[in-house]
């Protein structure tokens, strides 16, 4: 799959999105695939100085990590903005998302 704006992959199965860059978020389809057609490893998430989530985004981000770790991966948000974290509270999505709290499958 040809590299797009906001999607990264590397050679070790590991998909980059950054909440930051709203461009994977346009079309949610074409993230899913990429995730469902690329199977990482694991995924991460950059979510420094991020703003808060919407409700549509933290939806996209659960069931991201919900497909990982169901396939046995691992899904990671790297240095999340105290607006990204109290946008999750908010939500009540904090945990499920952070990964302090397992999610069910």
């Amino acid at each position: 799959m040809p590299q797009q704006q906001g999607i990264g992959m590397s050679a070790e199965s590991q998909l980059e999105l950054d909440v930051r860059d709203h461009a994977w978020l346009e079309n949610p389809k074409d993230t899913i695939r990429a995730v469902l057609e690329s199977a990482p490893g694991s995924v991460s998430i950059a979510a420094e100085e991020a703003k808060a989530p919407s409700a549509h985004d933290a939806q996209l981000l659960l069931a991201l990590r919900r497909h990982v770790e169901s396939q046995g991966g691992t899904f990671t948000v790297s240095d999340p903005s105290p607006a990204f974290c109290e946008g999750l509270s908010l939500l009540g999505l904090h945990d499920p998302i952070l990964g302090t709290e397992v999610v069910q499958q």
